[in-house]
């Protein structure tokens, strides 16, 4: 027997039942964020922004239960390998599925040549997950497979690009949505009552800049101390598996920031955000609607746009919940 075959024998000669392990607690995480997500679609109109948290969620659930199979299982090697590349499949819809939120919103309010640089800067940094990803589920499979093959080490310096592109992507988003909201915000002493919302969306936005670059520096920074494939073995993979867990949670943010909006002015909100980016790119042309998640008004016309915030009183006759103008009654 190989020197690899008895490193895959003492890996699993501790073999936990399924709901004794860690990877058991978070699969079930990513069921129940499954069934809040679906209940979020039930009571709002489904939009792209909640396939977010859903396909996440359902990605969470299945890799880790995946992953009990592939690495706490004394199970033939060949499906063991190919249960570690669809865990990695899923952990690579998980993990590089939660910038989208972001971008979603952002690809609405961008126009011409800083949305085409921005899709750019973006798409490059999930490319290069990409391609990390299936680099890395294609050693995993050939060192299960042939445990002679050393992959470990390379493997695990991998995830060192890996987790820093996602937190780059998110970053660059993040800042560039928290500038429009903090413009939206000033101009929003015109309608007050928006202000509130303008401030939610943005303590939210903070909240997720800060949550996934945490997640990325430090899973990037404690990662490579991994010995054992897929155990926490040492102090640095127990920090590792402590803050995976916290992005397990994290589509519960992304839930939250869908549900508390749609009942507090989603239409005026988007009018001023709209407005605020309209003035930094384009200011003689209107944006294409916005997504369904923030505010399922039609655009409307630019000189509605400008009549809408000249002054207070202008505001509060000109705009309505369906967007469209109305005129004051004569007395």
């Amino acid at each position: 027997m190989s020197p690899g075959s008895n490193v895959q024998l003492e890996q699993k000669q501790y073999l936990l039942p399924y709901f004794e392990s860690s990877v058991a607690v978070l699969s079930t995480i990513g069921v129940c964020l499954t069934g809040i997500s679906l209940w979020a679609i039930a009571i709002t109109r489904f939009s792209p922004l909640h396939a977010v948290p859903l396909c996440t969620s359902i990605a969470c659930a299945v890799a880790n239960g995946l992953c009990y199979y592939a690495f706490y299982t004394a199970s033939a090697p060949l499906p063991e390998a190919i249960a570690s590349v669809f865990a990695d499949i899923f952990w690579l819809l998980q993990e590089a599925g939660l910038p989208l939120y972001s971008y979603q919103i952002l690809v609405h309010m961008l126009h011409g040549r800083a949305r085409c640089f921005y899709k750019s800067i973006f798409w490059t940094a999930l490319s290069m997950v990409g391609v990390i990803r299936v680099t890395i589920a294609t050693m995993r499979a050939i060192q299960i497979l042939d445990g002679s093959v050393p992959f470990a080490r390379a493997i695990n310096f991998l995830h060192i690009g890996y987790f820093s592109s996602i937190a780059i992507a998110e970053t660059y988003s993040s800042v560039l949505l928290i500038g429009f909201l903090w413009k939206a915000y000033r101009m929003a002493l015109i309608v007050s009552s928006m202000r509130p919302v303008l401030k939610y969306l943005l303590w939210s936005t903070e909240i997720r800049l800060s949550t996934l670059c945490l997640v990325g520096i430090v899973r990037a920074a404690t990662y490579p101390f991994q010995l054992v494939e897929q155990h926490a073995v040492n102090i640095p993979n127990q920090i590792d598996r402590f803050v995976y867990s916290l992005e397990c949670l994290f589509p519960v943010l992304l839930i939250i920031d869908i549900v508390v909006p749609k009942d507090r002015g989603a239409s005026e909100l988007h009018k001023i955000i709209s407005v605020s980016s309209r003035d930094v790119y384009h200011p003689r042309h209107s944006l294409p609607s916005p997504p369904d998640s923030l505010s399922s008004a039609p655009p409307v016309p630019d000189e509605q746009w400008t009549k809408g915030i000249t002054t207070p009183e202008a505001t509060d006759l000109t705009v309505n919940s369906r967007g469209h103008d109305t005129q004051p009654q004569q007395v």
